[in-house]
Parts: structure tokens; C-alpha cells; sequence
């Protein structure tokens, strides 16, 4: 365990920055100012910032989760307008990091920033269909869903046309194949894809036989629907 002789104290941190960020419980020499979650409070994204030594404990208290029961971490904990919230880890295997930059001789010593996420942020995972997306701040979800269109294209096997875009985004969000990612603190928002192919085809089908869908975008605002 980390020495806490040379923690970030608590009250070493200026009111109006402490708002905004929030101490990892389990390890206080951690502080983390964005979080994203699922709808089962399983992390999606972590931004975190303290010393090495601290980050390699978390690391080290994750990975072991589930074969050591008492030093692993399965969940986090921090405290939001005085709520303890549980951030569980799920399947560290699934997760990765990025370690930003180091920072020297500030107030508390060298500090280094990192980001643990899961992995289907930067890479969707094509056979299952389903891929994550992080973006800075809270988007409404039908800007979120338009904004990333190519991950769509990408994520599915049927081929689109980018004139569809208006018309197949809505029923990706209204069949839950397109759902918000929860910001527990932060900057950061996120949308979570999970294309249903066989459903998708069928809704497809059912426009292109309206003419709802068509070769060519001059045909398709031509029609009154």
C-alpha cells in the first residue's frame, strides 16, 4: 500500500477546483475528474491523476479483483453531493489505459494523468456489433447518434448510404440499439451501440419498400411521406 504521508490532502484543494473533481476511496492518494458509466454503473472511462505509485497500485488492485478477494478492487467508490456511488470494474480484460503526460514539480510533486477505458472506445468490436463512443460534454443523444454516423457505417455489415442518415438514426434510438452512456462527473459523455443486424434489416427492408429509402438523395426529398 501507498504511503499517505505525502498525499494530495483534502483540504490542500481549493474549493471551487473539489467540485469538480473526486477522490477514489479506496486509494485517497487518487483523484479522478471524469467518469463515465453503463447502465449497469459498469466503468466505461476514467480519467484519473496522481502519483506513479498510486496508479500502479489501482492497476495492480483492478487486475486482481477476482483472485484476491481482499487486496483486489471489483468496484470504486466516490463520493457525489455526499452519495457513495460504486463504479464496478466488470471485465478487466476489457479495459485499457493511456497515460497522458507527466506533470513535474507541481504543488503535490510529479503527477501523471491517465485514462482507463474500455476498449470498444477505440476499437468497435464488429462481430458482436457493438462499440462505444466518448465525446467531450453531454450531447443529446440524436446529435450524439448523428455526429457519429461513419462508426455506424462502420459497426454495420448492411450497406448505408449516407443519405439515410435522418432515417435510420431515429430507429437505431427508438429499438435501444443506440443508448446514452451515463456521466457520473465530468466533461465527458458517451453513447453505447449494440446494432440488432437481423432487426436492422427488417426496418430497412420495410423502408426502402415505402420509399422511404432511395438510390439517390433527390429522390428521396422528393417524396411526401
Amino acid at each position: 500500500m501507498m504511503n499517505t504521508t505525502n498525499a494530495v490532502r483534502k483540504e490542500e484543494i481549493p474549493s471551487s477546483t473539489e467540485k469538480h473533481i473526486h477522490r477514489l476511496e479506496e486509494i485517497p492518494d487518487l483523484m479522478c475528474d471524469a467518469c463515465v458509466v453503463d447502465k449497469y454503473n459498469n466503468l466505461v472511462f476514467l480519467s484519473v491523476w496522481g502519483r506513479d505509485t498510486a496508479l500502479q497500485e489501482l492497476y495492480s488492485r483492478i487486475t486482481l479483483a477476482k483472485k484476491d478477494k481482499e487486496f483486489g478492487l471489483e468496484y470504486l467508490t466516490f463520493k457525489i453531493k455526499d452519495v457513495r456511488t460504486r463504479v464496478y470494474v466488470g471485465n478487466v480484460k476489457e479495459l485499457t489505459k493511456r497515460s497522458t503526460r507527466t506533470y513535474k514539480q507541481t504543488k503535490f510533486g510529479t503527477l501523471l494523468h491517465t485514462w482507463i477505458f474500455d476498449k470498444s472506445c477505440i476499437k468497435p468490436d464488429k462481430a458482436n456489433h457493438t462499440a462505444s463512443v466518448l465525446l467531450c460534454g453531454e450531447i443529446p443523444i440524436e446529435e450524439f447518434v448523428q455526429y457519429n454516423w461513419s462508426v455506424i457505417k462502420e459497426l454495420c455489415p448492411l450497406p448505408l448510404l449516407d443519405h439515410w442518415e435522418t432515417e435510420i438514426t431515429p430507429l437505431l434510438i427508438d429499438h435501444k440499439m443506440c443508448e446514452d452512456l451515463k456521466t457520473l462527473f465530468g466533461q465527458v459523455g458517451g453513447m453505447h451501440l449494440k446494432l440488432d443486424v437481423a432487426k436492422l434489416e427488417q426496418l430497412i427492408g420495410d423502408l426502402i419498400l415505402r420509399n422511404r429509402l432511395t438510390t439517390y438523395p433527390s429522390y428521396h426529398t422528393g417524396l411526401q411521406h
